[in-house]
């Protein structure tokens, strides 16, 4: 699954999430995964067992033993 971000909302570049299952629901605009997760984004990667999406509410919440490295971004001027 790929999503192009929002200018101002997420770092600059694409965010790449890795799974073996995810059940999506159009209609809601939903999608969720009790399997593994890696999230790569140019500030770095994350690592977590299950997600759930809600694309309308712009909400991303990762189940469990979640880990990772993000790297800060520079403040605008």
């Amino acid at each position: 699954m790929r999503d192009p971000c929002d200018p101002g909302e997420s770092p600059a570049g694409p965010v790449t999430v890795t799974t073996e299952y995810l059940h999506v629901v159009p209609d809601k605009e939903m999608a969720s995964t009790d399997k593994p997760v890696t999230i790569e984004e140019p500030r770095g990667i994350i690592h977590s067992v299950g997600l759930e999406l809600d694309n309308k509410a712009k909400t991303l919440k990762l189940k469990s033993a979640v880990r990772g490295t993000l790297q800060p971004q520079a403040l605008p001027k």
